[in-house]
């Protein structure tokens, strides 16, 4: 829909949260090319992102197309999610 490309896009088949739990080296091994974070009502650790020992390579670390979506726009159901989140989604992925 934002023109991305989901690295876990299997998982979604997944019916149960536990079952789509992925790990650092989850993410090094798929090596996105941008990194989007939303925690629910915490804000990012770029810090801990940038400097994570399993992520040097990766590309979005890299290049440091490495973002924050608010999560009060994308992880709450409601009119939010459509009148903003995907806007912001596409801005994220293609900057």
């Amino acid at each position: 829909m934002a023109g991305g490309k989901d690295c876990f896009e299997y998982l979604k088949k997944k019916s149960l949260a536990k079952d789509r739990i992925i790990s650092a080296s989850d993410v090094a091994k798929a090596n996105p090319d941008v990194y989007i974070g939303s925690w629910c009502g915490k804000p990012v650790n770029f810090e801990w992102v940038q400097k994570h020992p399993d992520w040097q390579n990766v590309n979005a670390i890299r290049n440091q197309k490495i973002y924050e979506l608010d999560s009060s726009i994308i992880l709450q159901p409601g009119p939010a999610l459509f009148e903003e989140g995907i806007d912001h989604l596409v801005r994220l992925i293609h900057s």
